[in-house]
């Protein structure tokens, strides 16, 4: 009886001692601060390689021809009215006039004479072209010169009379045909109307003209024909030498710089 008392106390002490076991391991305390939520989280820092690139700019630096061409001249770029002076020396007015010799069998011939010396301004406007103007123009024309001094002594003392009156003067009224734009290195045809005196007498007058402006030069060429004894000159006759038509084409080319 004794011995069976004993072997159930052995029996419930190795049952007790399993329980405990097996509570251990089912049981397990959780460690604060070992769950997912507290995982570290790993940074990876970008190289300073990497960030450079990343944040370079690219600065190119503009060409100094790039920035000079299409740069136009001070003139151009003025962007106001700029007036222009007639170079004298590089000025000239030419005469053509028909005339028949009669000494000669009646040989027809154009006389041509020329003088230099134009004295004027134009005033161009670069911004609105259309507002240019030209101011009165004047010429000395006592020294036309041609191939034949009797010619030129004829005009001189007895039909232009341009010892008395040496100075023919122009005044502008109307400038026809003006671009909307201007361009350098550009011919343009305008129409130049006006007031042309000879002598004592003043006449209106068209002078058919083409302008060009490039290098802060302006150059131009006007040409007009009238009939000379408009002007109470005209047409000139040497009884028994020569006769001249009445018809005369005047041409004007001009070179101007600024002021």
């Amino acid at each position: 009886m004794q011995k069976l008392t004993v072997l159930l106390i052995l029996i419930t002490f190795v049952l007790t001692a399993c329980s405990g076991t097996s509570s251990q391991v089912t049981e397990t305390e959780e460690i604060p601060g070992t769950g997912p939520e507290n995982s570290p989280v790993t940074t990876t820092e970008p190289s300073a390689g990497a960030t450079q690139e990343s944040d370079a700019v690219s600065t190119v630096q503009p060409d100094a021809n790039d920035t000079q061409e299409g740069m136009g001249s001070p003139v151009e770029m003025a962007g106001e009215n700029v007036t222009y002076a007639f170079v004298d020396e590089e000025s000239f007015i030419t005469y053509e006039v028909g005339e028949t010799f009669i000494d000669r069998g009646n040989v027809f011939n154009v006389a041509s004479g020329t003088t230099q010396g134009v004295d004027g301004e134009i005033v161009l406007n670069f911004d609105q072209p259309q507002e240019s103007r030209v101011g009165t123009l004047t010429a000395d024309i006592s020294g036309f010169r041609s191939d034949n001094q009797r010619r030129d002594n004829a005009i001189r003392d007895r039909f232009l009379q341009s010892v008395q009156f040496p100075t023919v003067t122009f005044t502008p009224t109307d400038i026809m045909g003006l671009p909307e734009v201007g361009e350098p290195g550009v011919e343009y045809p305008i129409t130049i109307e006006g007031d042309l005196t000879i002598r004592d007498v003043t006449k209106h007058v068209v002078f058919d003209t083409v302008v060009m402006w490039e290098a802060d030069e302006l150059h131009g060429q006007a040409v007009a024909t009238f009939l000379m004894s408009d002007f109470g000159f005209g047409p000139i006759e040497i009884f028994g030498i020569l006769a001249t038509e009445d018809e005369v084409k005047v041409t004007v080319d001009f070179t101007a710089r600024p002021e």
